[in-house]
């Protein structure tokens, strides 16, 4: 008796790019393993791109498959959310490098070496960051609202 496993997509974003990727395929003729050697991936990794359980691809791996099926740079991987996510982070970063430079000796020096004005200017510009990334993933909030 032989049994099959069967996988689920593992997000939204994923069966996306997975629907992407297979009509793209479909659409040059290619056979998945025709493809999996153009993009020099497995096979396997090839499939369960396709089949969207592969929740996070390495960015040169969609690179690899936009160029052998004739995409344009970068739309799976702006497909992945990963993208926002890197973004998200570093402006997460930025604020806790700002609340440590508040928080100690170092605000006297970017105070002299920057000006007075030079921590709001910071404020301000993590603000507009928030405000951009929140139209962008639609939340409608603005930079002011908690």
């Amino acid at each position: 008796m032989s049994t099959k496993t069967t996988t689920t997509p593992a997000t939204n974003a994923a069966s996306l790019i997975g629907n992407t990727i297979r009509e793209a395929r479909e659409r040059l003729g290619l056979t998945k393993t025709e493809a999996a050697l153009s993009a020099h991936i497995s096979r396997k990794t090839w499939h369960e791109l396709e089949a969207g359980v592969r929740d996070a691809p390495h960015r040169p791996t969609l690179q690899r498959v936009e160029q052998a099926l004739d995409m344009e740079p970068g739309t799976l991987y702006a497909m992945s959310g990963t993208a926002a996510n890197a973004e998200v982070e570093a402006l997460r970063q930025r604020a806790v490098r700002l609340v440590r430079i508040m928080s100690s000796d170092e605000l006297v020096e970017v105070i002299d070496r920057f000006g007075p004005d030079a921590t709001a200017r910071e404020i301000a510009e993590l603000r507009a960051e928030v405000a951009r990334l929140r139209a962008a993933a639609g939340d409608g909030r603005s930079a002011h609202a908690g």
